[in-house]
C-alpha cells in the first residue's frame, strides 16, 4: 500500500442517501497506474460505513470514472476532471493529462 502522503483528494460529496459525506481520493502508483479511494469523511458522517478496499486503475480507467461521474452528477464544471488533471500534471502522468486534456477541449468546443 503506498504511503499516506501520496494520496490527493479528488472530490469531497455530500447530501448522499444516508446523509454522509465521503472523499474520493487518488494515489499515483507510476507508469499510468493508479489507486481510487472512496471513503466516508468523518467531518461530515453521521453514521459508520464500512470501509472500501482501494481500487487498481490505469490512467484511461480512471480518467473515464472520473468523466462519468462527472456527468452522472450534472456538474458542468467538471470538477473531478479538473481535479484529477492537475493532480496528473503534479505527478506527471502523461497519458492521464492528455485524455482529460483532450475531454476539456472536446467539452469546451461544444459550448
Amino acid at each position: 500500500m503506498p504511503i499516506e502522503s501520496n494520496w490527493y483528494t479528488l472530490f469531497e460529496g455530500s447530501g448522499s442517501a444516508t446523509g454522509n459525506g465521503w472523499l474520493e481520493e487518488v494515489c499515483y502508483l507510476g507508469e499510468e497506474q493508479w489507486m481510487l479511494s472512496l471513503r466516508d469523511d468523518p467531518l461530515w458522517s453521521t453514521i459508520d460505513v464500512e470501509i472500501q478496499e482501494p481500487e487498481n486503475h490505469s490512467s484511461a480507467s480512471l480518467a473515464g470514472w472520473v468523466i462519468d461521474m462527472d456527468s452522472t452528477d450534472n456538474d458542468d464544471g467538471y470538477t473531478r476532471v479538473r481535479a484529477l488533471l492537475e493532480i496528473a500534471e503534479e505527478v506527471g502522468a502523461a497519458a492521464c493529462q492528455h485524455l482529460l486534456q483532450q475531454f476539456i477541449n472536446d467539452f469546451e468546443s461544444e459550448d
